[in-house]
């Protein structure tokens, strides 16, 4: 068995499945007689669409030059044998819709079919014809029906209950879970480009607990008494969420006091308490010691290598009232500075 379909079978062996049934519905990608017959093994059944390598041990290569009618079904059961005791098998079936639908399962037998609405096809290929085949054969109109000038006109009716296999009804029902999670991904994807070969993974999974997050709270508005259809509540839901968010968030403080040469004059402001330490987010570099670098460096640069003596500190404290950061040997120092440079 290959990794892929390894990778299936090690993820629902983690389902408690000693103790509830379990029906699982895969893509053909995933879809293997000897998966399904493993996973009926342990009392999980599956369906699945299958890729032409699973039907043609039982139909060989001719099935794409058949031309039936719609409707039309073949299948062939995969025989199972476990301690040389032959057991139920795979179903493997061939159903004619538009083109032939390739179907595996073990959830069905294959005499369940169903009535569905189905959509008459407008196009005149071969495919469509054959789709248009019922619907020309039980005709169905809707009543007459005035037209501007006053006269009555026939309006074909574009829909017809038909019937289908019940496999691909339930795969059709089931698999639309798939679709609609990833369409709820697609809309508003957190993804961006990245060179890092971990942060895709990240963002699929940060994504995908937003919309869990999502369907639950739709459930929790559904369920109650006053429930109403409202559009658009996935965008109104990741809306509320970065407000939700971002009202717990510190924003850092803006340095007003970007040159060195100069000193703010809130630093003379009094009492003195009202200047108090604050530990910043991000570190940053002390402004007192920029300032007296830059002005040595101005005031002896005649010297050489004077300015180079004094170090610039890297500080996480910033000053409550001024705003600016100060490193600990600086901030007294710097309420107290009164000389103009």
């Amino acid at each position: 068995m290959a990794p892929t379909q390894v990778v299936v079978l090690e993820l629902l062996k983690t389902l408690p499945y000693k103790t509830y049934e379990f029906n699982v519905f895969t893509d053909n990608l995933f879809t293997k007689s000897r998966l399904f017959c493993q996973l009926r093994d342990l009392g999980i059944s599956a369906c699945g669409t299958a890729r032409a390598d699973v039907i043609k041990p039982y139909f060989g290569s001719v099935y794409k030059t058949w031309k039936p009618e719609w409707g039309t079904l073949w299948s062939c059961e995969h025989k199972h044998v476990k301690d040389n005791i032959p057991s139920n098998g795979v179903l493997i079936s061939l159903w004619q819709d538009n083109a032939i639908v390739r179907l595996a399962t073990t959830i069905h037998q294959g005499t369940e079919w169903v009535i569905q609405e189905r959509k008459k096809p407008s196009g005149s290929a071969t495919k469509d014809l054959i789709v248009r085949a019922p619907f020309e054969a039980f005709p169905a109109y809707k009543a007459p029906k005035p037209t501007q000038t006053g006269r009555k006109t026939k309006e074909y009716v574009h829909t017809q209950p038909l019937p289908i296999p019940q496999m691909v009804d339930d795969y059709n029902h089931f698999m639309n879970g798939v679709d609609i999670a990833d369409q709820l991904r697609a809309m508003f994807t957190t993804e961006q480009q990245t060179s890092r070969t971990w942060m895709p993974l990240f963002y699929y999974l940060l994504d995908t607990a937003i919309c869990n997050a999502y369907i639950l709270s739709e459930h929790y508005r559904k369920s109650k008494a006053n429930y109403k259809y409202i559009r658009g509540t996935h965008q109104a839901f990741r809306e509320n969420l970065i407000d939700e968010l971002l009202t717990h968030y510190k924003i850092m403080p803006a340095r007003v006091y970007t040159n060195p040469r100069h000193l703010p004059v809130s630093r003379l402001d009094r009492p003195i308490d009202l200047h108090a330490k604050k530990k910043a987010s991000y570190p940053g570099l002390c402004h007192f010691c920029r300032f007296s670098k830059d002005m040595l460096n101005v005031r002896l640069r005649h010297i050489s290598g004077i300015g180079d003596g004094i170090k610039v500190r890297s500080t996480r404290i910033l000053c409550n009232h001024c705003s600016i950061y100060l490193c600990a040997n600086c901030f007294f120092p710097f309420h107290q500075f009164n000389s103009v440079l």
